[in-house]
């Protein structure tokens, strides 16, 4: 006796979108839908690729969760390339109403509203029961005649390749090896061309199996040469594919960090991660000297340091002020000065306003901007602007230059002593933070 066909959902989607693939998932749970999500379904010690290609061959219909992460996914291209080749039912799921569906698909009518779930999902049901009323089969991909030696060296071939499209068609046959094709990805991070090295990290990224964490951690260090200063060409993508893994995961590769690391990738990899657990990581590298600054600064971490815990940063610079090693304005304005409260600007201008060491005309600068773009209490700025007129007069030697800078002073003084003085809209030369959200670290 014929067995009926049993309708199965594949959600495909990227793990930029895990939550809201969570929520889905749990709505199609309360349906009673059956459904395959790789982080539920994946059991730890399993493999990532051979559970989700399982589970592709099992699939009836797809749901694809499509958004700006989903269009940069090499994984999710592979599932709806590989549905279309078993000719499973493709329903589209639009998570920004800005985008638009990608062409092959863009015929099929597609969800674009949470609002539209509860109908949707009502319509999915009678799509699946319609399904296993017909009896259709769907035969296997016709990709299975493919041997292990041949998806081996497919996998080298399209990785290596000069064109991207290509490139980015290598996820295909890693799928189809599962674990075999770990080892070949791991070698080809040694490969002497960039590209195909990215590419391995991209698809590292997306298989995120824990055997991959030592070489995507290499990837964040640096490349020296005979030349003074560290290149990073792999860190960004090493920083990005790591992003894919639990939070659990990227707190262990924190915690082993031993050489190097730029700020702009350790502010990759702590999204998600436990606040209390990162700021003892980052802790130990600011201490340890592992954040790389091309000048070298003994301050260069802190602006992570500040976004994730101000309070408990906050003493240590109020500790190299009392001892004023290694504290000059540059450093202090580039990481510090931008990421703390209004109170703690006060102290670090007053720090170096009332130090012995005389300014240059490039912490002058600083100093009168710092005065007029912040909200500082008006008789409160009034007594630095006395202060900083007399700084001028000292050490300002050209007559030229200390009228200018006087000038500027004078301007700031009239703002701050004109009635009903409109809001300060100087331009600032000190630099913007660019942090993630704090919800999110």
């Amino acid at each position: 006796m014929k067995s009926t066909p049993q309708p199965y959902v594949f959600i495909s989607y990227s793990h930029d979108d895990a939550d809201f693939a969570a929520q889905f998932s749990l709505r199609l749970q309360q349906a009673r839908i059956p459904h395959f999500r790789d982080i539920d379904a994946i059991a730890w010690g399993e493999s990532i690729p051979e559970r989700v290609h399982s589970a592709l061959e099992k699939a009836t219909h797809q749901v694809v969760l499509i958004s700006p992460g989903s269009e940069k996914s090499q994984w999710v291209a592979y599932e709806m390339g590989y549905a279309r080749g078993r000719q499973v039912t493709l329903v589209p799921y639009l998570l920004h109403r800005r985008m638009t569906v990608p062409g092959f698909i863009a015929n099929l009518r597609y969800l674009s509203s949470p609002l539209d779930e509860t109908q949707f999902i009502a319509s999915l049901k009678r799509m699946l029961l319609k399904y296993k009323i017909s009896g259709r089969e769907i035969k296997p991909n016709s990709n299975e005649s493919f041997t292990t030696a041949d998806d081996k060296k497919l996998l080298v071939k399209l990785a290596c390749s000069t064109n991207l499209a290509m490139r980015k068609q290598a996820i295909e046959p890693a799928m189809r090896l599962g674990k075999a094709a770990i080892p070949i990805l791991h070698d080809l991070l040694g490969y002497p061309r960039l590209h195909a090295v990215i590419t391995a990290y991209n698809i590292l990224g997306e298989i995120a199996d824990e055997r991959s964490l030592p070489f995507l951690q290499a990837g964040l260090y640096p490349q020296r040469t005979s030349s003074r200063k560290l290149r990073f060409p792999t860190a960004e993508y090493a920083a990005n594919a790591l992003m894919h893994y639990s939070a659990d995961h990227r707190s262990r590769v924190l915690a082993t960090i031993d050489d190097q690391v730029r700020e702009q990738d350790i502010r990759i990899i702590i999204q998600g991660v436990n606040k209390s657990d990162t700021y003892n990581h980052l802790m130990r590298l600011h201490r340890e000297n592992k954040f790389y600054e091309e000048w070298g600064s003994s301050l260069s971490g802190l602006p992570l340091m500040f976004h994730i815990d101000e309070e408990k940063s906050w003493p240590f610079i109020e500790e190299l002020m009392s001892k004023n090693k290694g504290f000059d304005s540059f450093s202090v304005f580039r990481y510090v000065y931008p990421y703390v409260s209004i109170a703690r600007k006060q102290k670090l201008l007053d720090h170096f306003l009332n130090n012995s060491t005389k300014p240059n005309s490039y912490d002058l600068e600083r100093f009168i901007e710092a005065l007029n773009r912040d909200d500082f209490p008006k008789d409160w700025v009034e007594v630095r602007l006395v202060r900083l007129e007399k700084l001028i007069q000292e050490v300002v030697n050209k007559y030229a230059e200390r009228e200018d800078f006087l000038s500027k002073v004078r301007k700031v003084r009239a703002k701050f002593l004109t009635p009903d003085s409109p809001g300060r809209s100087v331009v600032s030369l000190l630099p913007v933070p660019i942090l993630p959200d704090k919800s999110v670290v």
